[in-house]
């Protein structure tokens, strides 16, 4: 009845007068071109902390850095280079070639890759990103095909089909998502673990309702194979506004909930939706809502001409503070981005800080009910940081015309196993023909001993 009812939903808006539309996957170059402009001041009206944002938000963002741009040389090469990446055809495929040799496994190189895994020795990864819109819909899919000297994997990191009926979009199938300012990690959802099966409702565009506002709810059922509760759901909701041009205030929340042998109806859904009983005052565990978590955030994005910059704070709770709804044990993300520094016009920087540290001992991403944590397949949903650590990520980019290069520190630590990781990484991407584009990237990681990779990779775009 539940499943009737979505497809019902999902009809009604297809045959609707609706806007065709398709979602900027979230490795795409053009959320580092929008923020650049956000962070000179040439965008203000935009909410990119959440993410994707559809290809009409793309092209209405574009739009309004242009007319503000003026005609500036250095800004107008800027914004033709998001518009080629953004594209204008209904069907777009491409193809990406990866290819990765190291040593060793290191603990770095799998970070924020949609769950997929690369293993001692050769590695190779092919996928083949194509979608389609017309009229009314659109549709979303990535097939890939993985190799290494321990497996072979067919699978897709994203599958999915969406309608909009004016600023309103319903998503259903397999996305990945992005919650939160922070460019390394987010707290609650981000793309290190393989993308969820999502039905989803949200709006790229702000409404105007008092303030400019955004909204995403997404419902998930996870792995029937976890060893904890088999088949949990997983809900979430965030809400971003923005009062003023240069400040964006987001608030979000997670919540793990039913799954074989524990309630999962109407009432679970909301008490897991609104924090209800969240402190159990029975002793039957069943009645728990689940895992919560929730926090809010805070961008600043200030276009000081001499020095312009973009703040980030992210706070978000573990738990709830008694039986009130409001959560404490709390993890953090700071964020200082300078879209150039000075005059100097084609050089970035950026410097990230996360902490999961808290008083008691493997708290967070964990849970007395739901034991495997919050995972999926294995990997965290949020940052991959995980539970107890410190991230220190610090990433200089020098821009030309067709290419870029990227210097990157990071600094990793663990409370509860105590250890220290480093990585240094060097990463060149070069555009060589209109269509055609490569990339190199070497890796030294400082972990239990040191583990040296290569990478390079090649994307045509038919």
């Amino acid at each position: 009845m539940k499943k009737l009812l979505l497809v019902m939903i999902f009809s009604i808006l297809i045959v609707s007068n609706a806007i065709s539309e398709e979602f900027i996957p979230l490795s795409s170059p053009i959320y580092d071109y929008l923020l650049k402009l956000e962070a000179e001041g040439y965008i203000k009206t935009g909410q990119l902390t959440t993410l994707p944002i559809s290809k009409t938000e793309v092209k209405r963002l574009l739009k309004e850095a242009e007319e503000a741009a003026d005609n500036d040389l250095y800004l107008s090469k800027l914004i033709n280079r998001a518009q080629y990446e953004l594209g204008e055809k209904d069907l777009k495929v491409s193809a990406k070639f990866d290819y990765l040799y190291t040593e060793s496994k290191s603990f770095f190189s799998d970070r924020n890759n949609n769950g997929v895994e690369w293993e001692k020795g050769h590695n190779l990864k092919i996928a083949l990103p194509a979608s389609y819109s017309y009229e009314n819909f659109g549709f979303y899919a990535t097939p890939y095909f993985s190799s290494n000297e321990s497996y072979e994997n067919i699978n897709f990191e994203e599958l999915y089909i969406l309608a909009k009926y004016k600023k309103t979009e319903v998503t259903l199938g397999k996305q990945s998502q992005w919650w939160g300012g922070g460019r390394r990690g987010s707290l609650l959802l981000s793309n290190n673990a393989e993308a969820l099966n999502v039905f989803k409702i949200s709006n790229s565009t702000p409404y105007n309702i008092l303030l400019p506002l955004r909204f995403t709810f997404f419902i998930t059922k996870l792995e029937n194979n976890r060893t904890d509760i088999k088949s949990p759901f997983l809900q979430g909701v965030r809400v971003t506004i923005k009062p003023a041009k240069y400040l964006e205030i987001g608030l979000s929340k997670t919540g793990m909930y039913g799954g074989k042998g524990r309630d999962s109806d109407l009432g679970a859904f909301l008490d897991s939706l609104l924090g209800n009983k969240e402190k159990n005052t029975t002793s039957n565990i069943n009645k728990e809502p689940g895992d919560q978590r929730a926090g809010f955030d805070i961008k600043l994005a200030y276009p000081n001409k001499i020095q312009p910059f973009t703040l980030y704070f992210e706070a978000i709770g573990e738990d709830v503070n008694h039986d009130f709804p409001y959560p404490y044990k709390f993890a953090y993300i700071y964020s200082l981005y300078l879209p150039r520094i000075l005059k100097l016009y084609n050089l970035e920087f950026l410097v990230e800080y996360a902490t999961t540290t808290y008083k008691q001992k493997g708290l967070w991403y964990n849970h007395h009910i739901f034991t495997q944590g919050y995972t999926y397949n294995g990997d965290i949903i949020g940052h991959y940081i995980g539970a107890d650590a410190k991230d220190l990520f610090v990433k200089a980019t020098y821009n030309w015309n067709n290419s870029k290069l990227d210097l990157i520190y990071e600094y990793f630590s663990k409370d509860m196993p105590d250890f220290v990781w480093e990585n240094y990484v060097f990463s060149y991407k070069q555009n060589l023909l209109k269509n055609l584009s490569y990339s190199i990237n070497l890796s030294l990681a400082k972990e239990d001993k040191d583990k040296f990779s290569i990478s390079t990779g090649l994307e045509y775009r038919f």
